[in-house]
């Protein structure tokens, strides 16, 4: 697998960075993540349930988010979104 990759923006690049880490536990999705800009754990008051992050890319586009059965779910102020998978 090619390790290059451009990195703009999380949010809208969501499922094509899914299909870049796929198969790799969420530990491994994180450090990759780390890798290109800058990962923040955000402290919320239900640690035990999920891990929240802030990614900054390197060119300062934001995403807040988690990651549920290895896919990415994005948090706004009053929504969350996933990318649309294949079929949508």
């Amino acid at each position: 697998m090619s390790t290059a990759f451009a990195l703009i923006d999380l949010f809208s690049q969501g499922r094509a960075v899914e299909r870049v880490l796929a198969g790799r536990r969420d530990e491994d999705k994180v450090a990759w993540l780390a890798q290109r800009g800058s990962l923040v754990p955000i402290e919320t008051n239900d640690r035990a349930t999920v891990a929240v992050y802030r990614f900054r890319s390197t060119v300062g586009l934001e995403a807040v988010f988690f990651l549920r059965q290895s896919r990415f779910v994005f948090m706004g102020d009053h929504c969350i979104a996933a990318p649309p998978s294949d079929s949508d």
